[in-house]
């Protein structure tokens, strides 16, 4: 079987995202050991609760243009309309940057009443700096849709290595200059995705004047094309708004009930949660490339090829999630202890909960943005004002007697919840059933998070009181030891996989399809065919019809 053109734009996407993805997170886990050793846990949770509202705010100033961008740029591109392809992105950038600097300037001018709602003072500094960052990440995004809708991913995901650096280099700066406060975090990362912005716009303009010079001459739709894009980006904000109360509601609500001993609960949250979309690690590189090729399918109204491709990309995202998965759920507390101090250990059920619940929202991503490439949004919002409103209830109900366990609780119900409608309209929508193998898939997993389990719990004590430390009291020495430690427990997580890889080959799980895409992927690497065919039959060994 020939593979589709859409799993080759897919493989191709993926090989440079995920390359910058490993760069990414390894950047990331450095910043995060960097602010856990050198800030306090109180302004750490200052800056992630400040983040937390402008997040919110920010949903408001993007208009859904970013999203809409994604949606109507190949849209066009694939009907052959490149005039008014040109069109979406000219008023996208226009109407995106005017509405972004109002909402700077009241998010600047109200931030005290913000931090008295929260009866938090403190907060009022951190809310009015990271009113820039609206701009900032305004310009980040759209410049980033852009790229990716035009799939240049290439560049799209240099971009976000590259803000990823800059808020590493500029946070260790400004905490040696300005002190280990919320407010270096927040100029930090501000100043990142300004940084990021001007590559992305600079990358973006050679791309866009190619396709101007191919559309010279052709039809465009003007103004007009407004009337498009704003009530698509009217509906996205909807499906946003939900979005953001699902992942931000949370920590506002943990503000809100705990009180005093909210910034340092905020602190254990954020850096468990944020540990948890390491699921995303592979999966999000697919997740984004997939619906501009969604779209141009929807162009082209092939809804037979957004089924198969649909299917195609949710089987390479539990793939590439799962073992991710099990190591997560069964080494969260030895993981929190051992890279960022006991402190954090009270941390692990957010953690296994927060993991849990973005693995089901994977069970219904693909078809998520099938559905917004049918321009059928308004089922995305209904499947996320179900979720926004379980968590805002299960949240209220929870929070106060189980702290920031029940509201990572609320947030996997919810997300879980999210996930079943989604899935239930796409079986509706365009035939999508899940297969029979997705649940054999979830199998498996269960059967490698009980084997790390066992050894998580004959091991604890091992793992988190290892034998050595080479920290010699700087922050160098202290980021050594930990990426030692993290090389040791990674080794927890390759037993993890290859318990999966072994029930994958038990219940043959794996397609023609796969592999073919790894032996593309082995090519790029530069492996010589004899190794390509020695990997293929250690990871195929039970279908050998398909090696």
């Amino acid at each position: 079987m020939e593979m589709s053109e859409e799993s080759k734009v897919m493989a191709r996407g993926t090989f440079w995202q995920n390359l910058t993805n490993v760069a990414y997170r390894l950047v990331s886990f450095v910043y995060t050991i960097a602010i856990a050793r050198m800030v306090s846990q109180e302004e750490v949770g200052l800056f992630y609760f400040a983040l937390g509202i402008v997040g919110v705010i920010g949903v408001y100033a993007d208009l859904g243009l970013a999203s809409a961008v994604q949606r109507y740029v190949p849209y066009y591109l694939g009907r052959k309309e490149g005039g008014k392809a040109l069109d979406v992105m000219k008023y996208a950038v226009l109407l995106g940057m005017a509405l972004v600097l109002l909402m700077t300037a009241l998010t600047f001018f109200l931030a005290p009443n913000i931090a008295g709602f929260f009866q938090n003072p403190k907060l009022e500094p951190v809310i009015r700096l990271f009113a820039f960052h609206l701009v900032a990440l305004q310009a980040f995004n759209i410049a980033s849709a852009l790229l990716v809708a035009l799939k240049k991913i290439k560049e799209a995901a240099f971009g976000l290595g590259l803000q990823n650096i800059a808020k590493l280099a500029a946070t260790l700066v400004l905490i040696a200059s300005l002190g280990a406060s919320a407010s270096a975090l927040t100029i930090g990362f501000v100043a990142s995705f300004a940084i990021a912005s001007f590559y992305l716009i600079w990358s973006l303009l050679g791309h866009i004047r190619h396709v101007e010079a191919a559309c010279a001459g052709k039809d465009r739709a003007g103004l007009g094309i407004v009337m498009e894009l704003v009530p698509f980006g009217i509906s996205m904000v909807g499906v946003m708004s939900f979005g953001m109360i699902l992942n931000y509601t949370d920590r506002m609500m943990l503000g809100y009930f705990l009180g005093q001993e909210a910034n340092v609960q905020i602190a254990i949250y954020t850096i468990a949660t944020g540990f948890a979309s390491l699921i995303f690690m592979f999966s999000g590189s697919l997740i984004q490339i997939f619906f501009p090729v969604v779209s141009e399918l929807v162009g082209k109204n092939d809804y037979k090829r957004i089924n198969a491709a649909s299917h195609t990309a949710l089987r390479w995202m539990m793939f590439v999630s799962v073992p991710i998965l099990a190591f997560i759920v069964a080494f969260g507390a030895p993981i929190l202890r051992v890279l960022y101090g006991p402190a954090y250990e009270a941390g692990f059920l957010t953690l296994a909960f927060f993991a849990i619940g973005n693995f089901a929202s994977l069970l219904s991503s693909p078809q998520k943005l099938a559905l917004a490439g049918m321009r059928l949004v308004e089922i995305e919002l209904v499947a996320s004002a179900a979720g926004a409103l379980l968590n805002f209830v299960l949240n209220i109900l929870l929070i106060p007697r189980f702290g920031i366990g029940g509201a990572a609780f609320a947030s996997m119900v919810s997300f879980a919840l999210v996930s079943l409608i989604l899935n239930w309209f796409a079986k509706h929508k365009f035939g999508f059933r899940l297969k029979d193998s997705i649940w054999k898939n979830i199998a498996a997993a269960v059967v490698a998070y009980l084997a790390l389990q066992a050894v998580e719990l004959v091991a604890y004590d091992r793992i988190v009181n290892l034998p050595f430390a080479i920290s010699d009291g700087t922050l160098a020495g202290a980021l050594a030891d930990k990426l030692v430690k993290v090389a040791l427990l990674s080794a927890f997580m390759v037993f993890g996989g290859i318990v999966y890889l072994a029930m994958l080959n038990y219940f043959r799980l794996f397609e023609k399809e796969d592999s073919q895409i790894l032996a593309k992927i082995l090519a790029r690497m530069g492996l010589p065919n004899y190794a390509r065919k020695i990997f293929a039959r250690i990871v195929f060994w039970n279908q050998k019809e398909i090696q």
